[in-house]
């Protein structure tokens, strides 16, 4: 059950991608326009377009922290691993097959 939590803490990268994301383009375009869902929520209840994103990327950075401190030091390693090599794999099948395979 331990590791159940700790790999459904591991879904809180995706707000910290994302915001990793809008500052990126923020930084090479010089606008950040990208279209999430949280941009949208915020486009809808007319707030600042990164105020989910931010808000998200906090809640993200705690849930992670306090996933590590759950993990064992010795295992903490192969997770890291683990979770880059998964989260490139499922961006990839995402991002280049998803189209393809669900028109």
């Amino acid at each position: 059950m331990h590791w159940v939590i700790v790999f459904a803490a591991l879904v809180w990268f995706k707000p910290l991608y994302e915001l990793g994301g809008v500052l990126t383009m923020q930084l090479i375009k010089g606008h950040a326009y990208l279209l999430t869902d949280e941009y949208k929520m915020c486009t809808l209840l007319g707030i600042y377009p990164w105020t989910i994103n931010i808000i998200e990327a906090i809640a993200g950075t705690v849930f992670l922290y306090l996933t590590f401190k759950c993990v064992p030091a010795v295992q903490r390693v192969t997770l890291v691993i683990a979770s880059l090599s998964g989260g490139i794999t499922g961006f990839i099948l995402w991002h280049f097959l998803g189209p393809i395979m669900l028109p």
